[in-house]
């Protein structure tokens, strides 16, 4: 009771009332509200944003403000007015809807600010001018009801005010009556929960529409949601879609079954190769080890081992220095491989030259321009390599592009230029050596080695032509593995198809480990 009396007065302060000669009740100050009026028997008000904006007044206090002025005319809302209109004078030229009584309105503009919104609220309650003295100043509202404001701020206001008078008021899906307000169940369509969206249909009233399904990655998580929240990169929707969970990060680990055994392979094949390098040691002063420069089997044999502990460095979490090392290692070392690979041939073809008469050709490819040979292939790739680092090196980088439920973890190899470079460069000199190689098969039978070469560069060659397709078409970290795996294939078959035989001659065959048998007849008659 207490608020509805202070809100009384206050209504009389804003708009004070005196007493004329005549005997009626006239209000003070200016009537400056821009309203549309038609009498009827009952009125029904309306308050809507016909204009944007209000040039300000000065407001001093020291004399009368100015009437107020309304500028920048906002067709939309005044179709909702226009809207109003033609729906009372529908009802009014339909006899059977309101018989023997004729709907008025007063729709007035509150020019998007809320003080003439109240204002209009305040002339609505003041009822029509004019009554008579008898009921001093005791009035009836002028209107029986209130389409709102369309801000929800100041629809709340007005609702607050013209409650205590029992007057209803709709603006916006809700009903303002005794001050109080809520929300009608819509007739036409139930509440969209949520993971889903309202979609409005075409050509209906606006509480008819339907609850569509939020898309894979987006979520709604409130009740008659109008769009679909999409999800931060890193997230991913739940099946209801009505909120974010992290994605699952992939990558090759050591923990899972494939690493495990990428893993137990490459290590198996490190220790092999060093049990070669072993034996070789150990019968470094015999014919099979010493033929053919022993120095390049021991630099191949390290290279070697280089190449299966270098395919571990694709495994685990990407990091920027194993980005690094998995792809620069990788080149550097194979073509170390490749280096002494192409020395060993081109030492076979010239050392078998050389036993004819009149040849001596070998001292232009001794030892010395072996070494040479090699450091300068390796240092080309180097180059290829410093560049790759300088300019755009290799980085971890998480990825959906695989699918959208999973990131994957890998290292993009930044610059594609440098990648592709390194990458020929290898496949270039892997072709020259098996050039060589195979045009050097037809040597004695005990001058086999550039068969093995052959057969081992057919291998590798194999092995990587085969794994570009594969690679392109495995996803996330199946690509890791089919790279670690080409690896290990190709180095497995260098070191089998070069070393084995020999292996085999050194521990089983030692009767054939002398210089006569590796020479043969011919070759010893003519040394």
């Amino acid at each position: 009771m207490y608020r509805q009396l202070v809100l009384v007065l206050l209504l009389f302060d804003f708009f004070p009332v005196h007493a004329t000669n005549e005997g009626t009740c006239e209000r003070w100050g200016l009537d400056d509200m821009m309203d549309l009026f038609k009498d009827g028997d009952i009125i029904l008000g309306g308050i809507f944003r016909v204009h944007a904006k209000v040039n300000h007044r000065d407001l001093t206090f020291k004399i009368q403000p100015e009437s107020l002025s309304c500028t920048k005319f906002w067709f939309r809302f005044f179709r909702f007015a226009l809207t109003m209109i033609f729906a009372i004078d529908e009802i009014n030229q339909d006899s059977t809807l309101l018989p023997n009584i004729t709907l008025g309105y007063r729709i007035c503009d509150a020019c998007t600010t809320p003080s003439l919104s109240l204002k209009a609220a305040f002339e609505f309650l003041n009822g029509r001018p004019g009554i008579s003295l008898n009921n001093p100043c005791k009035r009836t509202p002028m209107v029986s009801a209130v389409v709102g404001d369309s801000g929800s701020s100041q629809s709340l206001a007005i609702a607050t005010l013209i409650g205590i008078f029992r007057i209803p008021m709709v603006s916006h899906q809700l009903h303002y009556y005794h001050s109080k307000c809520t929300v009608p169940k819509a007739t036409c369509s139930e509440s969209c929960t949520p993971g889903k969206r309202k979609a409005t249909r075409k050509g209906q009233p606006v509480c008819c529409f339907d609850c569509l399904p939020c898309p894979d990655g987006e979520i709604s998580n409130m009740t008659d949601a109008t769009n679909c929240i999409k999800c931060p990169l890193e997230y991913r929707s739940i099946q209801k879609r009505d909120r974010c969970i992290p994605k699952e990060i992939e990558f090759l680990s050591f923990g899972e079954t494939m690493g495990i055994i990428l893993v137990v392979v490459a290590l198996l094949g490190t220790c092999i190769t060093l049990g070669i390098f072993s034996t070789f040691y150990l019968y470094k002063d015999t014919p099979v080890v010493k033929a053919n420069n022993s120095e390049l089997s021991f630099l191949l044999l390290v290279a070697l081992m280089l190449c299966f502990l270098c395919s571990i460095t694709f495994i685990g979490e990407p990091s920027v220095w194993s980005c690094i090392l998995r792809h620069t290692a990788f080149a550097v070392v194979f073509v170390l491989c490749i280096s002494c690979i192409l020395s060993k041939t081109v030492v076979v073809v010239m050392a078998f030259n050389a036993m004819h008469p009149n040849h001596n050709i070998m001292k232009w490819f001794g030892p010395t321009q072996q070494r040479l040979t090699v450091v300068l292939l390796t240092m080309v790739q180097c180059l290829i390599c410093t560049v790759w680092l300088s300019t755009s090196p290799p980085y971890p980088r998480k990825s959906s592009d695989y699918a959208k439920d999973i990131i994957i973890f890998e290292c993009n190899v930044g610059s594609v230029i440098n990648f592709y470079c390194a990458l020929g460069y290898t496949g270039f000199l892997s072709c020259v050596c098996f050039v060589v190689a195979f045009l050097a098969r037809q040597l004695p039978n005990n001058f086999n080695e550039a068969k093995h070469i052959t057969f081992s560069m057919l291998i590798f060659c194999a092995v990587w032509i085969t794994f570009i397709p594969a690679y392109i078409s495995s996803p996330g970290k199946y690509a890791v593995a089919v790279e670690v795996f080409a690896i290990l294939a190709s180095s497995f078959g260098l070191l089998l198809c070069i070393f084995a035989p020999k292996c085999y001659i050194i521990l089983f065959k030692q009767a054939e480990n002398t210089k006569r048998h590796i020479m043969g007849n011919k070759g010893s008659q003519t040394l």
